[in-house]
Formats: structure tokens, C-alpha cells, sequence
């Protein structure tokens, strides 16, 4: 995404190296644009002096140096004309977008030539060289000037992190941002927590994270220069999940009648729990079943009808501490065994 910067309009904002020599020349800075690709582009308004005691110069040029910059990639217009027809037609040399006049004694129509150019460059010029008047008078008619050193973050790096708190299933992550040209006021925002700005390398503790054993992207960025950000996709794995086993409820449903051949019945046993086990099975009084999620209603059969009150423990065998009991949970259904009668003359 492209970001605009506005920069001082005001040359005198700026901090100027040397004192222009040509009085009626001067530059306005408009903007810089971070064009997302390494590249930025600069529009300037630029004026030359005409008319004065320096005479009409034979070229102009906008020289840039520092930062990151490495090259100019291009600039607008290729062609400055004068209100009198005159031509400077512009060329990279070098470091610098140069105009140069082909024609002897150029002219214009007012003391000042003003244009408004565009420069992109390869990087982010710390300075420019402004030269207003080819080399006269020896060289003077020139002066350089300081870009505010830019905010920038350069650099993310996970640090300590702290295991997972079962009791909240949360953890804690330092990351260490590194970062230049802080703006003086507001803070330093991490994924959405703010610090205090205190100075790079800064090292920040990200608190309440929920672990689930993913990874973890990283936003850091300023609240009063939100242009000055970085984001790391994949900066630090989270903790498993720690949540405790937990078996919290046992309720009876579904109850079939006393089958007489056999004086047994059947119940269906509904449970509910949290953060199971992987492995392993739900054992239910004795009877296993595959773990499936929470609540589960198992079926325990084979259960002799007395009348009596029963009690229901559940409990996953790969984690026997996770564990729960529920007393008096259900009453079986009264014996139902068909009576003896007499064989042949006699009882069994």
C-alpha cells in the first residue's frame, strides 16, 4: 500500500546547510510517497532565477544523497520551457536530475522559473543538493538540505515466553522491537497493547495471549506515527492449549425397563466435560467408550434391576486424575425375575 508522508511545506522548517546565493530562487517540498517497493517519490516545487545579476543559467539540478537512497529510477517532466520558449530538458547524471538549456543565452518572462517535478528514487534520500545555477558564481549558488531522519521499525524479535497458566489457559511473550527516530509523544502499540516509548532496542511483555499451539503474527507500530509500522507473520509459536481435564456433570436419561429374562436394564448417562484427553477411552462405572466431545450420552447395559439407588463415576483412562462422581445419580427399576414353579412334581 502506498503511504503519503507530508513534509514541511516550508523551506525554512528544513535544515539548510548553506545560504542560496541567487535571491529569487528557492524549493518547496510538497510530498514524499512511499511507494511499497523500495522506491519513493518526491514532488518538489523548484525555482530558478532569472533576470538577476547571476544571469540565466545554463542548467539546474536536484542532487540527492543519505539514507537508504542508492539511485534516481525517474522524474517528471522531461521538458521545462520557459514563458519564452526556451527548452531545458532533463537528464539523470549521476545522482542528480539535471535540466540543461541547449540554447545560448536562455530567457524568461519574470525573475523566477518555477516548475513542479517529481522525483522517484531507490531508497529514502537523506538530503538534497539543490544547485540553482549551473556552477555560479563559483559554486555558491547552492545549498543542501536535511529530510527529518524518518521513523522507521527495522526489526522484530520474539524473547521469553512463559508457559501456559492452566488456571486461564494464557500465557505472556516478550518481543524485542527494535526502531529509529521514535516520535517524541504517544506509544509503542503490539498487537494492540500500548507501552510507554522508552528507547531502541525496547522490549515489550504481550500479556493475556490464549494459548492454542498456533502461530503468531506481530504488528508493532506507533500511535502517533502509524506510518512507522512492521509486521512479522510468524514471529513465535504459541503454548498448547493447557486447559485442565475437567468431568463437571453426570446426568441420567433414557432409562429401558427391567428385562425379565435376564433382570437387567439398560441407561443412558449423559456427561459433560472439558479439554479431554487425545487418547484413551471414557470409562462410565466400568464400561468403555470412545471419547467424542463434550456433553456425551453413553448407553451402559447389563445393569441388575434391584430397586437401588446407584452412583455414577466417570473418568478417561488416559488421564485418571480427570475424574467425577455423581452419587445417587439414578434408581434402578425393581427386580423383575419370573418366580420359581414346580418340575415334574417338584421345585428347583
Amino acid at each position: 500500500m502506498r503511504k503519503l508522508k507530508l513534509l514541511l511545506l516550508f523551506l525554512g522548517l528544513f535544515s539548510a546547510l548553506n545560504t542560496v546565493a541567487c535571491d529569487e530562487a528557492y524549493i518547496t517540498f510538497n510530498s514524499e510517497t512511499d511507494n511499497g517497493d523500495g522506491t519513493f517519490t518526491y514532488d518538489f516545487t523548484f525555482c530558478v532565477e532569472f533576470l538577476g545579476l547571476e544571469g540565466s543559467p545554463e542548467w539546474f539540478q536536484i542532487e540527492f544523497t543519505g539514507g537508504t537512497y542508492t539511485s534516481v529510477s525517474s522524474f517528471l517532466p522531461p521538458t521545462l520551457t520557459t514563458t519564452t520558449g526556451d527548452n531545458y530538458n532533463g537528464a539523470i547524471v549521476g545522482d542528480a536530475v539535471r535540466w540543461t538549456c541547449p540554447t545560448l543565452f536562455p530567457s524568461n518572462g519574470s525573475t523566477t522559473f518555477c516548475n513542479d517535478v517529481s522525483i522517484t528514487t531507490n531508497g529514502q534520500a537523506g538530503a538534497v543538493n539543490i544547485f540553482y545555477h549551473d556552477s555560479y558564481p563559483s559554486g555558491t549558488c547552492y545549498e543542501t538540505i536535511n529530510f527529518p531522519v524518518p521513523c522507521s521499525i527495522v526489526n522484530l524479535v520474539a524473547g521469553l515466553q512463559t508457559a501456559c497458566d492452566p488456571g486461564t489457559n494464557t500465557y505472556s511473550q516478550e518481543v524485542v522491537v527494535t526502531y529509529n527516530a521514535a516520535p517524541g509523544t504517544g506509544t509503542l502499540d503490539v498487537n494492540g497493547q500500548s507501552f510507554a516509548i522508552t528507547g531502541s532496542p525496547q522490549t515489550v511483555t504481550l500479556t493475556g495471549l490464549v494459548a492454542d499451539g498456533n502461530g503468531v503474527g506481530v504488528t508493532a507500530s506507533f500511535s502517533d506515527d502509524p506510518f512507522c509500522t512492521l509486521t512479522d507473520n510468524l514471529l513465535f509459536v504459541a503454548p498448547n492449549d493447557c486447559t485442565p481435564c475437567s468431568i463437571t456433570n453426570i446426568v441420567a436419561n433414557t432409562q429401558t425397563a427391567c428385562d425379565p429374562v435376564t433382570n437387567t436394564y439398560e441407561q443412558v448417562i449423559t456427561i459433560t466435560y472439558t479439554a479431554p484427553p487425545a487418547s484413551g477411552t471414557l470409562e462410565v462405572n466400568g464400561q468403555s467408550f470412545p471419547i467424542i466431545s463434550s456433553p456425551q450420552s453413553v448407553n451402559l447395559v447389563g445393569l441388575t434391576a434391584n430397586g437401588n439407588s446407584v452412583d455414577v463415576t466417570a473418568v478417561f483412562s488416559d488421564d485418571p486424575s480427570c475424574t467425577f462422581t455423581s452419587n445417587g445419580a439414578f434408581t434402578a427399576p425393581s427386580s423383575c425375575s419370573a418366580p420359581c414353579t414346580p418340575d415334574n412334581g417338584s421345585w428347583d
